[in-house]
């Protein structure tokens, strides 16, 4: 068995693959095929919603988080706010699958609904406080010069974004108009190039307060807007 896991590295499988599991924001999940890696740049993510304070100030806030994959945001937002409800939808049935597993492994199964839909189609208009994603985001022109590691083995569906990376993020900024009740804010990760186009989509689309956010290395990594 020992040999057989030295090989999956020694072919670039991505470690988190081979071990079956990683760490997020300091919470053990499990990890596979079935979706992304969780990166640093997702944490960054979610300390940024998190910091967004009024969506905390309600009893309950209620908050989606879109492109679930692994369960990796839903299970680091309803871990650090113990009345935080969660919409996680994905339109991959087995990435659905792996963000059960960990939900469940956190006792979070009460408060994250995993839903399997596109986008924000299950939630109700102006019914939530937050809306989180990782969208796909790289250009599929772009995608055959990612590391072979992502490449090769991670799932195409997570990271194709389009002809210029904001396919799916043109779709849901809109939805996400819909869906947020006033005060309520949008973050997404994005693109190191795309922090511009996303800004004046968010604000084509009537967000306030639009912010771009920059990831440790000084990129263009988040970009928040807020209902006014």
């Amino acid at each position: 068995r020992v040999e057989a896991l030295a090989g999956r590295l020694v072919d670039g499988e991505p470690l988190q693959y081979v071990e079956g599991f990683t760490s997020f924001r300091g919470y053990r999940l499990a990890c596979d095929r079935r979706a992304l890696v969780p990166r640093p740049e997702t944490e960054q993510l979610v300390e940024a919603a998190l910091a967004f304070e009024p969506a905390w100030r309600t009893g309950r806030p209620r908050m989606a988080d879109v492109g679930t994959g692994s369960g990796c945001i839903a299970v680091a937002m309803a871990c650090s706010h113990p009345r935080v409800i969660v919409h996680a939808s994905d339109v991959s049935g087995e990435a659905l699958e792996l963000a059960r597993v960990n939900v469940q492994r956190h006792g979070l199964a009460d408060r994250v609904r995993l839903v399997q839909s596109d986008l924000l189609d299950a939630c109700e208009a102006g019914s939530l406080d937050l809306v989180i994603s990782n969208p796909p985001y790289v250009a599929s022109a772009a995608l055959a010069a990612l590391p072979a590691e992502v490449r090769l083995y991670e799932p195409v569906q997570a990271l194709d974004g389009g002809s210029d990376g904001l396919h799916v993020l043109r779709r849901l900024v809109p939805r996400a108009r819909e869906k947020l009740r006033p005060g309520g804010a949008l973050f997404v990760e994005i693109g190191e190039q795309q922090g511009r186009a996303v800004r004046l989509l968010m604000e084509t689309h009537g967000f306030g307060h639009v912010r771009v956010q920059q990831d440790l290395a000084g990129r263009d990594r988040i970009a928040r807007g807020v209902i006014t």
